[in-house]
């Protein structure tokens, strides 16, 4: 059975990457009135946002890496909202972790459904140290 998890996996950045692009239009503001709009916060809506598109595209171990990094980062910030909300520079509206938490889960999934099913690239097909070679294409 073959897990398919590059559309996800570009739905999810672009939709990350759409959030960081609003929240640097309205620092200081709400987005839809429920997400908090800060600069730090938007720079890495940008960032995961980013890993997620790329690791979408290149698929593969690409793509596997991708969704199990975010999905821990996208989880540690979930956490830090619960248990920072109002005190300090991090600001997190209980949208926000909610969706934090609700994103690690499913990139978590995603990743660990391709990570057992996901084969090496062969040896010897692609020079020493190149991206394709860890990407398994």
């Amino acid at each position: 059975m073959v897990v398919r998890t590059r559309l996800p996996t570009l739905i999810i950045g672009g939709g990350y990457l759409m959030i960081g692009v609003l929240g640097l239009n309205a620092p200081g503001k709400t987005l839809f009135g429920l997400f908090t709009a800060d600069l730090p916060h938007a720079w890495l809506h940008l960032a995961l946002g980013a890993v997620l598109v790329v690791g979408g595209t290149a698929g593969g171990r690409c793509g596997t890496g991708a969704q199990l990094l975010s999905g821990a980062l996208a989880g540690a910030a979930g956490t830090l909202g619960l248990a920072l909300t109002g005190y300090g520079p991090f600001l997190a509206t209980t949208a926000d972790n909610v969706l934090h938490l609700g994103t690690a889960l499913l990139l978590l999934v995603l990743g660990l459904a391709t990570a057992v099913r996901t084969p090496p690239a062969r040896p010897g097909q692609y020079p020493p140290l190149s991206v394709a070679s860890y990407c398994g294409r």
